[in-house]
């Protein structure tokens, strides 16, 4: 009956082969246990009708009986020539019902990345491929929304493909933000705009903006030694002198920004000023020149940073000094607790063994006016009625008054 109904799939009427579909499925749903069988004839359904071929993988409750989720995958290998799709929808399924594998959620992973490596290589000739979008989109999709892949087998596969995005958020889940920044600044050279790049270390609790800043002064290294190159050439700079000229309007643009981004950031606490000072080319002018619209970058950078640097020396010796304050005013108030005169008459009672205190005998005097006998205080510096501990006490007090000075 399999036999026939794949003779007419195969060259009857769209109606025929419709009915010869139909029965096939039924047949191999509630008869067929073998799974060589199986495989054989689900292929004309999988060509003629993919959605319900699928079904067929999917909604089976017989299929676990002869066939796991490898020997599908290896029977979709097999005739992925026949239907290209068919095994990402596959791998869909199997991630949509919570099957939590790491092996299935890579496989779809990397399945994406091919598709959107063979997208770009016909945009390359010119030919418009829908599909990068959308295979872009849901790769993106997948990433956020699951943990269980190989986060390095699919950086591994985005090599070479300019796909900045997919490279910096796989980095970014790793902490691996070096390689997150020289991906961003990479993306940034195309457009001379580091935007996302500087977003990227604001966003971070780590001190990232002097490694972003290290970055780019490569960049603009790199430009400048063109320019410096070409400029030794008297005669390149007379017979090819646009493209001089453009090195040189490049380079100065470079220049340009990372003034701006030390003007940008020269306060912030995410950049380490030292460092970038030490960055800092020892051909860059602190003299302003006719192209500075707002005065001479750098000059600003380094009056701001040296300002703050001083205020915050300021304002930490100012809490040093206020705290030090503090720590001698209760010390001398401990001292005045320990000299103070205590009366003691025949009504007064020892607070720990409730006897009367009678003249001649040794007692103690906590800073709290609690009175004992000399037998009763087991610890000088802890209150045997509240066990107030007054030597952490003052130090409690101290430290908090110093917290408070810092803030």
């Amino acid at each position: 009956a399999l036999t026939a109904y794949k003779t007419l799939g195969e060259q009857g009427s769209k109606e025929l082969k419709d009915l010869a579909c139909k029965q096939t499925v039924k047949l191999l749903q509630n008869h067929i246990t073998d799974q060589k069988v199986f495989f054989k004839y689900a292929k004309m359904i999988i060509v003629l009708y993919p959605d319900e071929g699928l079904k067929l993988f999917t909604h089976n409750p017989s299929l676990s009986k002869f066939a796991d989720e490898n020997d599908v995958l290896t029977y979709i290998d097999s005739i992925e020539s026949f239907q290209p799709t068919f095994k990402e929808k596959y791998l869909e399924y199997l991630i949509g019902k919570d099957e939590n594998e790491e092996r299935f959620h890579t496989l779809l992973a990397l399945l994406y990345v091919n598709r959107i490596k063979e997208g770009m290589k016909k945009e390359k000739k010119s030919v418009p491929d829908p599909t990068v979008s959308a295979n872009k989109t849901n790769l993106m999709r997948l990433l956020r929304t699951s943990k269980n892949y190989d986060a390095q087998a699919i950086l591994e596969s985005c090599k070479d493909c300019e796909l900045f995005d997919i490279e910096i958020y796989l980095y970014g889940a790793q902490k691996r933000h070096p390689d997150a920044l020289e991906s961003l600044v990479k993306l940034g050279k195309q457009n001379m705009d580091f935007k996302k790049a500087e977003d990227y270390c604001l966003d971070k609790e780590e001190s990232l903006l002097a490694p972003l800043f290290e970055m780019i002064i490569k960049v603009y290294s790199e430009e400048k030694k063109k320019e410096d190159e070409m400029a030794k050439d008297k005669e390149a700079t007379t017979t090819r002198f646009k493209e001089f000229d453009a090195l040189r309007k490049k380079s100065k643009e470079y220049e340009n920004y990372c003034k701006n981004f030390l003007k940008r950031y020269g306060t912030n606490e995410k950049l380490d000023a030292q460092r970038a000072l030490m960055m800092i080319p020892d051909s860059w002018s602190l003299k302003g020149d006719s192209s500075d619209t707002d005065g001479d970058l750098l000059l600003q950078y380094l009056a701001s940073t040296l300002n703050d640097r001083l205020g915050k020396e300021i304002n930490c010796q100012i809490a040093r000094n206020a705290t030090e304050m503090y720590r001698l005013n209760l010390d001398s108030t401990h001292k005045k607790l320990q000299k103070a005169n205590v009366f003691i008459n025949t009504e007064n009672i020892c607070k720990v063994c409730r006897k009367k205190l009678s003249a001649g005998k040794s007692y103690y005097v906590f800073p709290n006016g609690k009175v004992t006998h000399q037998g009763c205080a087991k610890e000088l510096t802890i209150c045997p009625i509240t066990n107030i501990n007054f030597t952490k006490k003052v130090y409690d007090e101290s430290k908090s008054q110093q917290q408070l000075y810092h803030n």
